[in-house]
Parts: structure tokens; sequence; C-alpha cells
């Protein structure tokens, strides 16, 4: 079935980071002990900066990731197959909260408080070929109500500092490529890093489709959940369309970043109601596959406030990367 020809030049409108062609990388194997040496240097460089001394830990493996436990209730998780790392103070989300009234924060000292931490931990092993950039400053909040329905002044409980890698210029979509979370004071409640070294020389070039052809592979992947009709302008507004590499879910093992087309819609109408995210390969012959991956927006997107702290430790995850423009 042939794309609305309305949406399609919609979606090529929206296209940013095109080139004609991109460098494939290889990612290479990284041993076990090489992993859980990364872990427990990005764990004492976490407790350091927590202000404890000397530092000990014991290890709990698990089937997909293993649990390095620290002293003072400090953890982190290496997920196997990606080498990615989550840290975590073990903090409750209504501890330490930043402010009690939101619209007193000071967000653009709360960013550079981010930038700082990202530096302070060393998160990103950052070289000529691979930058480390700022993204967006998630806010979560949180309120209280009273029996007769009445909200309270609404909380700003933590910030989460969300940074995006480049890859000779290109991004790398998928998970924040590197985040902190911080609590009142700019205390660092949690952080992680989402980064696949790769080798240095690219092992190919790849010619990269057409935005034109792009955008057909993806209205002609968001058709498969429509099979007997066709999408149009009036189900949905294209919001975003980039090239760019992928990194796939940290559970997912991955030998090559190669380029993708990532393509985010908003619904129009009563139906369908829901966004949809789409990344299809940007080479005409993929060299890995991507597989068909389920994901909330990139993080350029807006998302609703939400309250209680319920509602905040869900958005408090998808914070962490269980978002962005990419992949969970």
């Amino acid at each position: 079935m042939t794309p609305d020809d309305r949406l399609l030049k919609a979606l090529v409108e929206k296209v940013t980071n095109y080139k004609k062609s991109v460098p494939i990388f290889r990612i290479p194997e990284r041993r076990p002990d090489e992993l859980d040496d990364a872990v427990v240097q990005a764990g004492l460089r976490f407790v350091k900066i927590a202000g404890f001394g000397g530092m000990r830990h014991s290890v709990r493996r698990e089937r997909e990731s293993s649990i390095f436990l620290f002293q003072e209730d400090i953890r982190a998780r290496l997920f196997h197959a990606s080498g990615a790392i989550a840290l975590d103070r073990g903090w409750r989300p209504m501890d330490r909260i930043i402010a009690t009234d939101a619209t007193q924060a000071d967000l653009k000292l709360l960013r550079r408080h981010a930038e700082q931490a990202v530096n302070r931990l060393q998160l990103a092993p950052t070289s000529t070929s691979d930058q480390l950039r700022f993204e967006r400053l998630w806010r979560l909040k949180a309120a209280g109500m009273t029996r007769d329905g009445k909200t309270g002044p609404i909380a700003l409980t933590r910030v989460v500092g969300a940074f995006r890698r480049y890859l000779g210029g290109m991004p790398v979509w998928g998970r924040a490529s590197a985040f902190v979370e911080l609590a009142a004071e700019a205390r660092i409640a949690a952080a992680g890093v989402d980064w696949r070294p790769v080798v240095d020389e690219p092992f190919d070039t790849a010619t990269v489709l057409s935005p034109e052809d792009g955008a057909a592979r993806v209205l002609a992947e968001l058709q498969i959940s429509l099979p007997d009709a066709r999408y149009t302008r009036k189900d949905y507004t294209p919001e975003f369309f980039s090239l760019g590499y992928l990194s796939l879910p940290r559970r997912h093992a991955q030998t090559v970043m190669q380029p993708v087309y990532v393509a985010m819609f908003k619904p129009t109408g009563p139906f369908p109601s829901i966004g949809r995210l789409i990344v299809v390969p940007a080479a005409p012959h993929p060299y890995e596959s991507i597989c068909r991956l389920a994901a909330p927006p990139p993080l350029t997107s807006r998302k609703p406030a939400t309250t209680g702290e319920s509602a905040q430790r869900n958005v408090r995850h998808r914070a962490r990367g269980e978002n962005q423009a990419g992949q969970s």
C-alpha cells in the first residue's frame, strides 16, 4: 500500500541530521571482567562523591544483569548484553526534595549542577569522534491532596539531566546516553550510562536512503498496525524525523553502529489515540537487525505533568531512560 502523499511530505519536511553517507562502526565484545571493572570504577567515583571513604562491595549475579551492592544502600546494576550501568543512592522518592514550590526552583542553576555532576562522575568516555551533549532537564514533581480534593503546592522532588551521545557528529538515538538525577543541594541521587564503545576506525561507509525513501520506509512500518486501511494526516501529525545511529535496548547485544531514521507521530483524531515512535534502518541493506522495538518518544517530546508519589516513581524510571529516543 502506497503511503499518503500529504503525510509523507509532512514527515520529510521534519528531517534533521541528514547526510548522504555515514560511516559504520564496529562494537567490540567486552570481557566480563572488563565490564565488572567499569562498574567498580563508576561505583568508586559515586561513593566518593557521596562523601564516604573506602569502598567495599558484593555482587549478586542474575541472568541478564549483575547487582553491585556498596555501603549505605548504594548500588549499581550492570546489564551484561550492553554494558549499561545504573547507579542509585537508595533514597526514597520524597527524600531530600529540591523545593516545596516547583515554581521557585532555579532551572538554569540545576542544569549547571547536572552538567557538573556528569563530568565529576566521568560517565562518558568521550574522544575525538565521541561527544556528550546536554539534551534535556526532566523535572519530577509531586503534590498532596486534601480530603475535599484541594491540591497543595507542587513540589520539585528531583531533576534528571539527560545527555545525548554524538558519534562523528551524529546523534546516537535510544536511551539517554548518560543521565544524572539530582536531589536537594545538588546531591546525586542516581546516575547511569548507556554507552557502547566502538572501534575508532569505521569498517565501512553506508549510503543513506534519501529522506523521501526513509520516510516511505517509516510509513510502511507505521502502516503495519492498520493493514486494511491507510493512515493519513487526519490520523497522525509528524513531530520528529531524524537520521542518526541507534543504541539498542540495554538488554540487547549489538555489534555495529549503523544509521537509522527515527520518527515520532502525534495522533490528530480520536483514533488512534496514542503517539507512535518508529525506528527503521537508513541504509538500503541493514548491517544488523534492529528488530521491531516498542519505545517511548525521544527526549525532545513533551510529557504531561503527573502528581502523587506513585506517578512520580513512574516518571523517575522513564526519565532514567526507560525512555528516551529512543529505546527502552
